[in-house]
């Protein structure tokens, strides 16, 4: 099965950000986390562009959250938890700072994390079937 990604893609002044796991509805693995931190920078870097949107794959999700079925090794055991904490963190941190200003074009699940990314931004723009929810709590992570 293919693992998902994060697609960064520039049209002029535009900086896409694309989470591309729309089988899994985008949810995040720790590459992912990673790749997001790792295409904001680049896009900070990036004199040219002027503003970056963020966007799900497909038609179902912006981000319904973290990819669960990669619980048993992305979180494995306490070292394997912290480094996933740390992917996640600096992904957050790299939107929240981004020097360049943000959006959110939300449609479909913005579950979790997806919401977490949701709010770093500086704009959010959701279609009439967009959803949101936070259900650690129901998976004990919380």
């Amino acid at each position: 099965m293919s693992e998902g990604k994060v697609v960064a893609e520039k049209d002029g002044q535009l900086g896409r950000v694309i989470f591309d796991n729309p089988k899994k509805h985008n949810a995040m693995s720790q590459a992912m986390w990673d790749g997001l931190a790792d295409t904001m920078q680049a896009f900070d870097a990036d004199d040219d562009v002027r503003v970056v949107v963020l966007e799900g794959a497909g038609e179902k999700a912006f981000v319904s959250g973290a990819d669960i079925s990669k619980f048993e090794s992305e979180r494995a055991n306490v070292d394997r938890i912290k480094e996933y904490g740390v992917s996640v963190n600096r992904a957050y941190g790299a939107v929240q700072h981004a020097l360049k200003p943000t959006i959110a074009k939300i449609s479909g699940y913005c579950y979790g994390g997806g919401m977490g990314i949701a709010v770093c931004t500086d704009l959010r723009i959701c279609s009439d079937n967009s959803s949101f929810c936070i259900p650690a709590a129901k998976l004990g992570v919380g």
